[in-house]
């Protein structure tokens, strides 16, 4: 998964950048069968991964989100 550019063959890309990078994200990439529009889209205001990721963020904030083992236990954080 991406975080930064790779000197992989156009022919051998799974995605392809659509917008320039912003101040504090990275550039926005889509796959290369749909650079024009996402192929859905879940809710009117989201767009993109990040989009999605910060609604759900807001609206579960308390919930669970990611976890790791510490000793034996899983311990999970939230989203706040």
């Amino acid at each position: 998964m991406g975080c930064g550019s790779s000197n992989v063959a156009i022919h051998m890309s799974y995605s392809v950048k659509v917008a320039e990078a912003q101040e504090g994200e990275t550039e926005v990439r889509r796959n290369l069968k749909s650079t024009q529009a996402l192929l859905t889209i879940p809710e009117n205001d989201i767009h993109t991964l990040q989009d999605a990721f910060q609604k759900k963020a807001l609206q579960f904030s308390n919930k669970p989100c990611l976890g790791k083992y510490v000793g034996d236990n899983f311990e999970f954080m939230t989203y706040s």
